[in-house]
């Protein structure tokens, strides 16, 4: 199931970032930091016309205890790979330790906290689908940060024929270890539940997303979580997203049970 609807431009880079880690382009940052923000992110533009947002973009907590920067990569390249709208991320090696790359996703998009509550509740039946598979990915990675009115963005493009809504779901650098790095807690069933609020789970997309994880392969895990370098991810750290991503591949099923009564 493809949910991902990002401009061709965005995919032909999401292509290209699945298959690098580290970017190769040269980057400068755009304005200052975004107030309020508490990993203090900015924007940044390449001198090949890339625009994203960079972070974290304080040094707080160090990197060998918080990897942000490898959370937002690994859960971008997951998503890329189940046809998930998570926007394209690349790894930064710039003078701050540890950062990463958000593209993007499209102009003018708007996060679901600043839409009107009317036109709020016209588009939660269209966003029912893409939201119940996101609800199973969040489940899989941990990332109980999803209930944040900026981390949904959304654009109603009416420059294609017939108009598309665009969607892109953010910020996993609170996933995966954040939660998993004491005690083993990789094997707590504990899931994430469809976002925004109040919206209509999606059972056919749900299910369809549930198998896909599933049904994903080990090799392909490893491949995008050993790769990541050293100084953005430590072994133990690496050791723990394999073990939870593993164990939990095949438990998240009956995890979102727990949320959603009569998933199979």
């Amino acid at each position: 199931m493809r949910l991902r609807t990002f401009p061709p431009q965005v995919e032909q880079l999401a292509q290209l970032w699945r298959a690098q880690v580290l970017t190769t382009s040269s980057w400068v940052q755009v304005g200052e930091p975004i107030p309020g923000a508490e990993s203090e992110p900015f924007f940044v533009r390449s001198t090949d016309g890339f625009s994203g947002l960079a972070k974290p973009g304080t040094s707080q907590p160090p990197v060998h205890r918080h990897p942000r920067a490898a959370h937002e990569k690994i859960a971008a390249d997951l998503a890329y790979e189940l046809g998930l709208p998570v926007p394209p991320v690349i790894l930064w090696r710039s003078g701050r330790p540890g950062m990463s790359i958000s593209a993007l996703a499209f102009p003018r998009a708007l996060p679901w906290g600043a839409i009107p509550p009317s036109m709020g509740g016209q588009l939660l039946p269209r966003l029912a689908p893409v939201a119940s598979a996101m609800a199973a990915f969040d489940s899989w990675l941990a990332n109980t940060d999803r209930q944040n009115d900026g981390n949904l963005l959304l654009s109603e493009d009416d420059t294609v024929t017939p108009p598309v809504l665009r969607v892109a779901y953010l910020d996993f650098a609170n996933s995966m270890t954040y939660r998993w790095a004491q005690n083993q807690r990789w094997q707590l069933d504990d899931a994430v539940a469809c976002y925004p609020d109040r919206i209509p789970v999606d059972e056919t997309s749900l299910r369809a997303t549930l198998q896909e994880i599933e049904q994903f392969p080990r090799t392909t895990i490893e491949e995008i979580v050993t790769r990541i370098p050293e100084d953005f991810l430590s072994v133990a750290h690496r050791t723990t997203i394999l073990d939870g991503l593993l164990h939990r591949q095949s438990r998240v099923r009956g995890m979102m049970a727990t949320v959603y009564p009569g998933i199979p």
